[in-house]
C-alpha cells in the first residue's frame, strides 16, 4: 500500500522505512541488530561482520517481511529471542519469515525495539516441514512475494537453477495459517526450461513473469502460458503489479512511438518500404532505443472472451517526450528495473543511471509528473 519501504544495505542488514510522511523515517532494523549494553533493547552495531539478510519483501499490510540469509541464529519461532537455531545450513541460503506484530505471543505495534519482541521463522522444506528450505550457491534467487488473504499468508519464491545445459525457472508456494500457526499447502514446480539464461521471475496472485533473450512471458502458477511479448531489443527485470494486472519491464527495443502524448504503432513497413510480418516469420524492423526504457502493459484484456492482446499503458518514452518533472528525465538516460505497487496505486518507480550515478525515480503515470 506504499506505506513501507523494505531493502537490504551493503552489509546485509534488512531495514524497514515508513514512507508515508514528507520525510521517510526508518521504522526498524530487522536484521543486524545487537544488544551490547544488555538493556533488553535492540541497537545497531558499529561494526557488522557478516552478510545477514538480502532480497527482502514485505506483505501488503506491512506486517510480514521475508528475506534470504545464510545465518542459523535468526530463527526465533517463540518470539523470546532464544532460538532454537535453524538446522545446519552447510553454507546454503534459506528464507526467513519475520512477523513484525507478534510481541511475545501478544499483538502489539509493528517492530517494538525490545529484544525478542518479534518472531522469525524459516521457510520449511516441502518434503519435511521441520527442515529449512535451502537454496544452494549455484541457484539464483529471483524474487520473494508475500500475499495476505483472510487468515493465510501466501509466500511465493522464484529461483533459477542449472540442470545440465539448460536453465530452469522454479516457483515455490507456501501458506502459513495465521490463526493456527502452522504451515500448509506447500508446493514446488518447474515453470520454464530454456537453454538461454532466464532473467527475472516474479509471482503475483499466482502469476509468474520472466524474460529470456528477446521476449517476456507471463504464466499462471500451473505453468500455463498467458502472454508472450516479443521485441527485437534486450529485455530485463519484468515485474507484475500485486494484483497481477499490470506488467512492467525495461527494453532497448520498441514498436511504439509517442505523438502528442498519444501512443502510435510504428508503420508496418520497414525502411525499404517492404511490409513487415508480425507473425514470427520475419523479425520486424522496429527502431531500437539508444538506451533502455521502461514499458507498462495492461493485462486485463486477456481476461475478456475471447481474450484480447494487452495494451500499452505507460512508458518512460512519454515522460521524455513531454519533458515533465523537475528536473526532467534526460534523453538517452537508461531507465531500468521498474517496480509496481499495484494497479490501483498510480505510482511507478524505476532506476536511472545519470553520469554513472544511480538514482530512483517515482512517477505518477496519469500526470507523468516526477513525484520524487
Amino acid at each position: 500500500n506504499t506505506e513501507w519501504l523494505v531493502y537490504h544495505d551493503e552489509q546485509g542488514r534488512v531495514r524497514v522505512w515508513d514512507i508515508t510522511g514528507t520525510s521517510p523515517v526508518e521504522s526498524t532494523l530487522i536484521i543486524g541488530w545487537q544488544d551490547s549494553d544488555n538493556n533488553g533493547r535492540r541497537e545497531e552495531p558499529q561494526n557488522y561482520d557478516a552478510p545477514s539478510g538480502v532480497f527482502p519483501a514485505i506483505s501488503e499490510s506491512g506486517r510480514f517481511v521475508a528475506f534470504l540469509s545464510q545465518r542459523r541464529n535468526l530463527n526465533d519461532p517463540n518470539g523470546d529471542g532464544n532460538g532454537p537455531n535453524t538446522p545446519e545450513l552447510n553454507g546454503d541460503w534459506t528464507i526467513y519469515i519475520h512477523d513484525r506484530d507478534d510481541v511475545q505471543g501478544t499483538q502489539g505495534t509493528f517492530d517494538e525495539d525490545y529484544r525478542g519482541a518479534t518472531t522469525t521463522r524459516f521457510l520449511p522444506n516441502p518434503n519435511n516441514l521441520t527442515l529449512p528450505f535451502r537454496l544452494s550457491s549455484p541457484t539464483r534467487l529471483r524474487h520473494i512475494a508475500l500475499e495476505e488473504a483472510k487468515n493465510v499468508l501466501r509466500i511465493y519464491v522464484t529461483w533459477v537453477t542449472r540442470n545440465g545445459t539448460n536453465w530452469e525457472l522454479w516457483l515455490g508456494r507456501w501458506e502459513w495459517d495465521l490463526q493456527n500457526r502452522q504451515w500448509g499447502n506447500v508446493s514446488e514446480l518447474t515453470v520454464w526450461t530454456s537453454p538461454a539464461p532466464i532473467q527475472g521471475g516474479f509471482a503475483a496472485r499466482g502469476r509468474v513473469t520472466f524474460s529470456i533473450a528477446n521476449f517476456v512471458a507471463v504464466f499462471d502458477d500451473t505453468g500455463n502460458q498467458l502472454l508472450q511479448i516479443q521485441t527485437n531489443g534486450v529485455n530485463g527485470a519484468p515485474v507484475l503489479s500485486r494484483d497481477g494486472n499490470l506488467l512492467a519491464f525495461h527494453t532497448t527495443g520498441t514498436m511504439y512511438r509517442v505523438n502528442g502524448g498519444q501512443w502510435w504503432l510504428f508503420s508496418d513497413l520497414d525502411r525499404n518500404g517492404v511490409p513487415e510480418d508480425f507473425n514470427g516469420d520475419k523479425v520486424p524492423d522496429f527502431d531500437r532505443n539508444a538506451v533502455d526504457d521502461v514499458f507498462v502493459f495492461d493485462l486485463t484484456p486477456m481476461q475478456q472472451t475471447p481474450p484480447a492482446p494487452p495494451t500499452l499503458a505507460w512508458s518512460t518514452l512519454i515522460v521524455r517526450a513531454l519533458g515533465t518533472g523537475n528536473p526532467p528525465i534526460a534523453l538517452f538516460v537508461p531507465c531500468t528495473n521498474p517496480s509496481l505497487p499495484s494497479s490501483d496505486v498510480n505510482l511507478i518507480a524505476f532506476q536511472e543511471i545519470v553520469n554513472g550515478q544511480s538514482q530512483v525515480r517515482i512517477v505518477n503515470p496519469q500526470t507523468n509528473a516526477v513525484v520524487r
